[in-house]
């Protein structure tokens, strides 16, 4: 009753095998469509779809010989039959075998959901750059760990994307560990990592030769 009310106030129907077949069956895979119009129930569900954070997740065995990276490649068209945008599902395979689908449609839209707060913001956080600590969320908003020790990062995207924000917080997580000497130097010049050079052994801004240097 409780994931009955809380459905109910989002913006899409319940998540109902009805619907999960589907949004399968049109997806133009062969291999779904000749499978469910021998037997409709070619697809299948080995555990009830059920509530999984903010949101459904859906447990389905393809037919015989699909496999579920097929329909993760077809994503789009997935969340066109569900009538949902498109970061609100999220195929992946499962465990089990590959021809396992794990479908999680989330309440509302990944873009809209509320960020919870960085577990290291805790008064109580620790972090040793030798083991993985929390870094960003999944679409499920589960924490994704990272390690620094042994590893190169590159960001990249758009504008206003957030490579900055992200990088700060690399560095902050490592400044909780004492044993760190944070070395920084951006050469773009403005100065976007000039807030944390207190926590930093060495800093620089500029393409100057003194920075460079």
């Amino acid at each position: 009753p409780i994931t009955d009310r809380v459905t109910e106030a989002t913006r899409y129907r319940k998540l109902t095998a009805e619907l999960v077949r589907r949004g399968l069956t049109s997806l133009g895979l062969s291999g779904i469509n000749s499978a469910v119009a021998k037997d409709p129930r070619a697809i299948s569900f080995p555990v009830d779809i059920h509530r999984d954070g903010p949101g459904h997740i859906a447990i389905v065995d393809l037919p015989y010989g699909v496999e579920a990276s097929e329909v993760v490649a077809r994503r789009g068209k997935l969340a066109s039959a569900l009538r949902l945008p498109l970061d609100q599902v999220w195929p992946e395979p499962a465990d089990g075998h590959t021809g396992r689908l794990a479908l999680w449609v989330g309440y509302e839209p990944a873009s809209q959901m509320k960020q919870p707060a960085w577990p290291l913001l805790s008064s109580s956080a620790k972090v040793d750059v030798f083991k993985p600590f929390p870094l960003a969320t999944t679409p499920r908003l589960e924490n994704v760990d990272v390690s620094l020790m042994f590893r190169n990062y590159l960001f990249g995207g758009q504008p206003g994307s957030g490579k900055t924000f992200a990088l700060r917080d690399l560095v902050l997580a490592a400044a909780l560990d004492a044993r760190t000497e944070i070395r920084g130097y951006e050469l773009k010049g403005v100065g976007d990592f000039a807030v944390l050079e207190p926590v930093m052994t060495e800093y620089g801004n500029g393409f100057d030769d003194d920075t460079l240097a």
